[in-house]
Parts: C-alpha cells; sequence; structure tokens
C-alpha cells in the first residue's frame, strides 16, 4: 500500500507492507520530523529486537545512530534544559528473588582488529557534562555513589584476567597540565569502626616504576627544602591510641626490623627526629620521660640499653651522646648515670679511650664527686681553680683534708712523688717498707731509714751520718767547691782520720783527732 498522491500516481501499489510519502505522526496532528510519536513503543515478546541503521555497501564507514531526548524549544528562554535520555531495563515481577532488566552497552563487534569502543562524553568545542553512575545530579567528571553498599561490595570494583604480555593496570589515572595542585587520586574512608583508606595486594612505587619492596618511595626530582619523601599527620579528637607510623615485624626471617631510617649525602644528614612528649624504646609507656630505653629480656651481658657508635673521621668535633638541659628549672642535670643492683661492680659511667672533660668552654661551673658519707669527696671550685679533697673550700691549688697515701702500684712498685721545674728529676719515693729517698737531678740526696737520716748514704748507721766513709764533705756556706772556700766561707770535712776546719784563706784547723 502506498500513501501520497505523488508516489501513487508513478508507482505502482505496494502489496507486502506500508510505503508513507511525508512526515508521519502518530497520535500527533502535525508532525516535526519524519516519523513523530505521541506515545510508547512496544516490541512483542519474543527475541531480542534491534534497530539499527543500513550501511550502504559502498561506504567504509558505517552511519551512526543517535537516541537523544528532545531539545527544548528555540524560543525558550535562557536555563531550559533539554530532555532527558533513559535507559531503563525493563522491571521484574513474581514476587521475592525477581530481577530487573540489566542495561549493556557494547563496542561493535569486529572479528579482523578490535571491537568498538564505548564513549561517554559530550561533542563539539566547548561542551563539558559529568557522568553519574548511582547519582542524577554528579558534580564531578564521574561520580559513583552506592548508599546500598553491603559487606564485601566495591563502590568500584575492577578486575583483569589473562596472561597477556607487557605490563598491566587495574587502574591508570594520569593528572597534568598547569593546575595549582595536581592529584592524580584521592582516596578516603570515615565514619566507620575500621576506616581503610587504600588496601593494596603487592609491591607499591610513588615516584619508582619497578619497586623492589613492599613500598618504595623514590623523590629525586621533586626533593627540596621542607619537602618529605613520606609525610603522614594525624588529627582529630579520636579516643583510643593513634598512630602517625606503625610498624610490625615478625615471622622466621634473619633479622626482624620494624623500621629502618637512614640520611645521607648532605650537608646535615639526619636519619631521624622524634617529636613527642614521650618516645619508648622497648616500652609502650614511657611517661613520664622524654626518652625512655627499656631492654629488660634482652639485657645481657656486653649488650647496652643504649648503643652509640661513630666511625668515621670527620672533620669538627664528633659526640657520641650529646646532651643539654636549660631552662628554669629547680635542678638543671644534662645527664643522670646510675647503676645498682646486687651484682658485684657498679658502674655508673665508663669512659673508654678518650678524654673527660668539664667545663669544656671554660664557665665557672663547680663540679663534686660523692660519696656514700662525704658529699665533698671531691671538689673542683672552677672560680678559684683549686680542688678540695674532703672539702668544699680549699685553701690551696690542692687541699686535702685527711690522710694522704702514695702507692702507684698495688703494693709492688715504688710509690714517687715528683716536685720538678721543667722536668722529674727531683723528688721523693719509698723504695721499700720502711724507707723514703728524697732525690735532685735523678740522685739521691737524703734518706730516710726508720729512725736514721743518711746524706750522701742510704746506709746511714746513726741518727746523722754525712758520707759513706770516703772523704765526704759538710760543708756551711754556699761554696761551689769546698776545695777553694770563697772568702768569709768555712768549710768542714773529714780527711779519713781528722776533722777539718778550713777558713777562705786555706788554713786548716785540725777539729778533732781520731
Amino acid at each position: 500500500m502506498t500513501i501520497g498522491s505523488t508516489w501513487a500516481a508513478s508507482q505502482a501499489p505496494y502489496t507486502d507492507g506500508l510505503i508513507v510519502e511525508g512526515w508521519v505522526g502518530i497520535g500527533v496532528t502535525y508532525p516535526a520530523e519524519e516519523l513523530e510519536i505521541n506515545g510508547d513503543i512496544l516490541f512483542d515478546s519474543g527475541s531480542a529486537r534491534t534497530i539499527y541503521v543500513q550501511t550502504p555497501s559502498s561506504d567504509s564507514v558505517g552511519y551512526g545512530l543517535t537516541v537523544r531526548g528532545g531539545n527544548a524549544f528555540s524560543g525558550s528562554p535562557t536555563g531550559y534544559q533539554g530532555g532527558n535520555l533513559y535507559l531503563l531495563g525493563g522491571a521484574g515481577a513474581g514476587g521475592a528473588g525477581g530481577n530487573g532488566g540489566d542495561v549493556y552497552i557494547y563496542g561493535g563487534s569486529n572479528p579482523g582488529s578490535s571491537d568498538g569502543d564505548v564513549i561517554i562524553a559530550h561533542t563539539g568545542s566547548g561542551h563539558r557534562g559529568d557522568v553519574g553512575i548511582g547519582d542524577h545530579t554528579p558534580d564531578h567528571k564521574l561520580e559513583i555513589r552506592d548508599s546500598d553498599i553491603t559487606s564485601g561490595r566495591a563502590a568500584i570494583y575492577v578486575t583483569q584476567n589473562g596472561a597477556n604480555p607487557g605490563t598491566g593496570y587495574g587502574i591508570k589515572v594520569w593528572k597534568t597540565g598547569a593546575s595549582d595542585t595536581n592529584v592524580a587520586a584521592e582516596f578516603v574512608a570515615a565514619d566507620g569502626t575500621n576506616n581503610y583508606g587504600l588496601l593494596v595486594g603487592g609491591d607499591v612505587g610513588f615516584g619508582d616504576y619497578t619497586p623492589d619492596h613492599k613500598v618504595v618511595i623514590n623523590d629525586i626530582e621533586w626533593l627540596q627544602d621542607g619537602r618529605a619523601a613520606l609525610e603522614v599527620s594525624q588529627s582529630g579528637g579520636i579516643y583510643g591510641t593513634g598512630y602517625g607510623i606503625f610498624c610490625t615485624k615478625t615471622g622466621n626471617s634473619l633479622k626482624n626490623i620494624a623500621g629502618y631510617f637512614q640520611a645521607s649525602g648532605g650537608t646535615e644528614d639526619i636519619g631521624i627526629i622524634v617529636h613527642g612528649d614521650y618516645n619508648g624504646f622497648g616500652t609502650d609507656s614511657p611517661s613520664p620521660h622524654m626518652v625512655e630505653i627499656r631492654a629488660t629480656s634482652k639485657n645481657t651481658d656486653g649488650r647496652a640499653a643504649l648503643h652509640v657508635t661513630d666511625n668515621t673521621a670527620n672533620y669538627g668535633t664528633g659526640y657520641g651522646i650529646y646532651c643539654t638541659r636549660a631552662g628554669a628549672s629547680p635542678t638543671n642535670v644534662a645527664g643522670y648515670f646510675s647503676a645498682s643492683g646486687a651484682l658485684t661492680n657498679n658502674y655508673g659511667l665508663i669512659v673508654d679511650k678518650g678524654m673527660a672533660v668539664f667545663n669544656e668552654y671554660g664557665d665557672d661551673y663547680d663540679f663534686r664527686i660523692e660519696s656514700s658519707n662525704n658529699v665533698n669527696m671531691f671538689f673542683v671550685d672552677a672560680a678559684a681553680q683549686k680542688i678540695g679533697i674532703g672539702t668544699n673550700g680549699p685553701l690551696a691549688t690542692l687541699d686535702v683534708k685527711g690522710s694522704l697515701y702514695v702507692d702507684n702500684n698495688a703494693f709492688g712498685g715504688t710509690p714517687t712523688i715528683d716536685l720538678a721545674i721543667g722536668d722529674t728529676d727531683t723528688g721523693m719515693n719509698s723504695a721499700a717498707d720502711g724507707e723514703l729517698d728524697i732525690y735532685s737531678n735523678n740522685l739521691k740526696a737524703m734518706c730516710i731509714r726508720g729512725a736514721k737520716v743518711g746524706i750522701g748514704t742510704t746506709d746511714p748507721d746513726y741518727k746523722l751520718t754525712i758520707g759513706d766513709g770516703t772523704n765526704e764533705r759538710l760543708h756551711f756556706s754556699a761554696s761551689i767547691d769546698p776545695d777553694d772556700p770563697p772568702s768569709g766561707s768555712v768549710v768542714i770535712f773529714f780527711n779519713g782520720s781528722d776533722l777539718i776546719a778550713r777558713n777562705s784563706s786555706g788554713t786548716d784547723v785540725t777539729i778533732a783527732d781520731f
């Protein structure tokens, strides 16, 4: 059947269908397009129905099919919206267990090469639009809302299977351009008992495309002053315990290290900085100390609670431990060292292979060493530059209140006191029990043996023995040569049989004849 005056007059009647000349209106008097329907279209049940545009055999590119909502009237005021387009699956029926029909959008298949793409976008210059999944008013380029989320269900779930060559990405996100801040992705979780911003299975690289550890952070290009390779901040008055970084390492590894911190290559290398009121090593309750180290279970022979080593021969001054304490505290103590227990030897402080310096910068700060019953066992008066033993008010450079005992070799050597200017060849020593020698220029000038005193001899026979019986002389002057006495001097000497007195003229007088 043919409808239309021109077609009906020029063509034979069409018996197997309907041919219409002009625009067709169904349920409308004046159709605005070739076919305008005022109402719905219902296809009968049966196999799936298809609407398509046939491509002529001579064309290499198929004709497209556009389905869209109605346009707003051209004369409508500003702000009128075009008609919406809905693609809906059919409503289910049959009570519990029934499902609504799904909506499938496929790209066209091509067995010779790749299939067609599915593109959701506006066309034309300057056009833009947002896509909402589960959201009717998206305010982002792609917004996904899942208010009916249940346990084990993800708002976005991406799976990729297949042993394809090359690199496979579950999700690949790029953000480039001259924006103030470029953020490829932001992950936030809130309002639950356990909030996980991101869970990752596998190795993760930040700034590194080939991570060989569980998490690798490589910040070479943008590392600058004040910028951290990893910054973790936590704020909010939440109950319980908050960890900035929580590291645990367990298992049968050769070495279990929860965290390893290292810095190198700069003018100032700082491996780790810990800022907080209380920091515990080996304890989770360090209060009330700023830093508390406990090693109760592993403190064995040769093991220190704190071990600091510095093996680099750097220029300048190197500190094993550097302690300062300042402020208006009642008592300022830079360092406190204590050792106690039921052991034989308790050492509060041992300094090995190095000088122990007090008042390095020359400040007038006194210091003392105490005993159990003497608070001034050893006292240094820095301002007066005096040392007191048994007193905190020394009257001389060294002031000893109490006895002085010299034994430099534990009863086995020669206790010696050197008294000299510029050398150590004058002083006194005790070579044996009951012996005291006074020496000068490394020569014994006087000795005491019990109650006997010897001059020029180390074996006195009398209360006072002068010389050793080999023509030694005793003189009372400032003479240098006893054989040539200066004017006004007298020399008394023993010549072997007589005691002679010689004056400055050389006259001898026999005092005694033996």
